[in-house]
């Protein structure tokens, strides 16, 4: 609109002149200008010629602009929420002469950031962990990291466990540290989705001994 505007100025000033040139008295119309000055007359016809070159110059001119503006492209965002998760995983603590079988059941919660097909989930996963064979339970906390894209998720903690036996004798358990990684398959509906994979849990308790933990995890999200 700059050109425009400055047009309309022009076209301004004209018609002012020649409204002040004929409001003049008859005889002064007729008294020769000073020299360098336009004659009214021709700056009459100036004005009826401009003006509606001007009103083109805007019908043309503006569908252009509007139509720039609207094909400014939009930039797109992470949408932030929230998440909960609950699930139950079949688990076998190895050891060199056998294994212990287990369940471990699993409650998560967290922030998320989503866009598009990419998701990212930041939270706490608290677990218990059932021995069969014992009666007392094993349990902890990780941070978890969790990145998805599409149907393929993998997620990673670090955390304390304690109760976790180091031996196949299940009474032979000290506090450990360490954590889990993961990677699976899920499906999303309306702000609900399910999940499967498998996890590798590896801790090391205050002995120094190592407990490696292979988990099946079944998990329904919300969020």
């Amino acid at each position: 609109m700059g050109f425009v505007g400055r047009a309309l100025a022009v076209v301004m000033r004209t018609q002012r002149r020649t409204h002040l040139c004929s409001s003049l008295p008859s005889d002064a119309r007729h008294i020769p200008p000073p020299v360098g000055m336009h004659k009214p007359a021709p700056l009459r016809r100036l004005g009826h010629v401009t003006l509606p070159l001007i009103f083109v110059l805007l019908t043309f001119a503006s569908p252009t602009e509007t139509t720039t503006i609207d094909a400014a492209p939009k930039r797109e965002s992470f949408e932030r929420g929230g998440y909960f998760t609950m699930g139950v995983a079949p688990a076998a603590t190895m050891y060199r002469n056998g294994f212990a079988p287990a369940l471990r059941y699993d409650v998560e919660s967290g922030f998320s950031w989503t866009r598009r097909h990419v998701r990212l989930t930041v939270g706490a996963d608290a677990h218990l962990l059932q021995y069969f064979g014992r009666k007392k339970l094993a349990g902890g906390v990780d941070a978890m990291l969790t990145t998805s894209y599409r149907m393929v998720y993998v997620r990673a903690g670090l955390g304390v466990m304690a109760g976790m036996p180091a031996t196949r004798v299940l009474d032979d358990a000290l506090p450990a540290i360490g954590g889990v990684v993961g990677i699976g398959l899920q499906t999303w509906g309306d702000h609900v989705g399910g999940r499967i994979g498998v996890d590798y849990d590896f801790r090391v308790d205050t002995a120094g001994r190592p407990i490696q933990t292979f988990l099946l995890s079944l998990r329904i999200t919300f969020g």
